[in-house]
């Protein structure tokens, strides 16, 4: 049966990147929240308010999350802020990537196996 393991998961940030972390939470629920009141939610939009901030255009992925909804990536290793933004509300959070490889893309899961016997998944 396929599992997951630990190195899936994303790892928190502690004590001076946290304190980092939620102060640029912080900074972009503030940036982004005049686009969601006039319902801007534009990945186009929201990737230059982020850049705005001093995230590298290349470091910040954004797409459409549904018709009034944009979710955000920022690789500003070795933290990374993400998120989405709704009519509703705006919600970031911060991470500290994941622990088997550099960067902040989530691994890709791929099936373990020996002799073509299914062992398990990892992330990759």
């Amino acid at each position: 049966m396929p599992r997951t393991t630990a190195s899936c998961s994303p790892s928190s940030l502690h004590g001076r990147q946290r304190c980092d972390g939620l102060a640029a939470v912080t900074r972009i629920r503030h940036v982004l929240e005049p686009l969601r009141k006039r319902g801007d939610f534009g990945p186009a939009s929201t990737r230059s308010a982020l850049t705005h901030l001093g995230y590298a255009t290349a470091k910040v992925r954004s797409y459409q999350d549904g018709p009034a909804g944009v979710g955000f990536l920022t690789d500003a290793s070795p933290m990374c802020p993400e998120g989405t933004m709704s009519s509703r509300t705006t919600e970031a959070d911060a991470f500290g990537g994941y622990p088997d490889h550099f960067g902040c893309d989530q691994p890709q899961r791929r099936a373990l196996s020996t002799g073509g016997v299914l062992r398990g998944s990892a992330c990759r």
